[in-house]
């Protein structure tokens, strides 16, 4: 383990502060902002941020040609910009844990999209993997009982994960041609661009962010909203993405994966400690179910062609893999 050991580490921390963040965000959510606002704030601001990193570390990488421009913007808008809008709209009406293990069935959505559609070769794991995630679907919304849990934060949490199914397989395409770093820079503005024209900022009520809203975990601590909107912005997004994305010198693609599936359970235990969000037996029982078919079914696959050779892609500033944002 000693040569990935680093990775570990850094794939775990980045789990960590993308599960921290799903508290933040719902106690925002609580607080005043609708999720189209947050996600334009966010989208937006992390957008910019990582351009900037971008232009200082991978330069020729954020070059767009005509034919570049419409795909990107498209992909920008449905998979990035939408992932974050249909998760926000989830974890309101929805447990956090809930919602995001929901949204992590897109491994095995792009595992059938492999085999259905682009017609590659899958392990035959890939059907047990299915069959686990229904189950534990099933179990988590208690189905025998017809659906105990909100029907839109339900809908809305299919949307996040078949737009980070989106996400997964077009950034196939890209990152052939730019490092991680640069496509999530671009999709990212991109998405910006639409949230900011259907939701311009001049149509915020910016006093409200100087109002002082609770800080999750605490009673008795308060902080201005703008405060908890820049931790999703930085903390909640630039820092993890960083951190997987440094993660991915060392680690391959399954095992970043892999590691990113603790990302609803650390949220689960995080939300019940800062929020008191409960999850039943059974929750927990399929939500386990679900992530042991998520794990299979991006084992699934018999190439991996979203990650080179760490040292040959450093050359280019990163390892070429798109990361989740949640």
């Amino acid at each position: 383990m000693g040569a990935r050991a680093p990775g570990y580490l850094l794939a775990i921390a980045a789990a960590c502060f993308f599960a921290l963040n799903g508290s933040v965000a719902k106690q925002v959510l609580i607080a005043e902002l609708t999720p189209i606002d947050l996600v334009t704030l966010r989208i937006s601001g992390a957008g910019l941020i990582l351009l900037i990193i971008a232009l200082i570390f991978v330069p020729k990488d954020l070059r767009l040609t005509r034919k570049e421009i419409l795909p990107m913007l498209v992909y920008g808008i449905v998979a990035v910009s939408f992932t974050q809008f249909f998760y926000f709209i989830a974890i309101e009406l929805l447990p956090i844990g809930v919602a995001l293990v929901i949204e992590f069935t897109a491994p095995v959505l792009v595992a059938l999209w492999f085999r259905y559609v682009q017609k590659k070769a899958v392990r035959k794991r890939v059907w047990l993997a299915l069959a686990l995630v229904l189950i534990g679907l099933a179990t988590i919304t208690q189905i025998w009982q017809g659906l105990t849990l909100n029907f839109w934060g339900l809908l809305a949490a299919v949307g996040a994960a078949l737009s980070l199914a989106a996400y997964f397989i077009g950034g196939e395409h890209y990152v052939r041609e730019r490092s991680s770093l640069a496509t999530a820079a671009l999709s990212m503005c991109s998405g910006a661009l639409f949230f900011l024209v259907v939701n311009p900022l001049w149509g915020f009520d910016w006093l409200v962010f100087a109002q002082l809203t609770e800080v999750p975990g605490s009673s008795t601590w308060f902080v201005p909203l703008w405060v908890l909107v820049g931790w999703v912005i930085v903390m909640g997004t630039v820092v993890p993405f960083l951190l997987s994305f440094t993660s991915l010198m060392y680690l391959d693609a399954k095992s970043a994966i892999i590691i990113a599936s603790l990302e609803p359970v650390i949220a689960s235990v995080i939300a019940f400690a800062l929020l008191g969000e409960r999850l039943t037996l059974a929750q927990i029982i399929g939500g386990a179910t679900v992530l042991v078919g998520v794990v299979l079914a991006e084992t699934a696959r018999l190439q991996a062609n979203t990650l080179v050779d760490g040292a040959s892609d450093r050359k280019r500033g990163g390892a070429k893999q798109t990361q989740a944002i949640e």
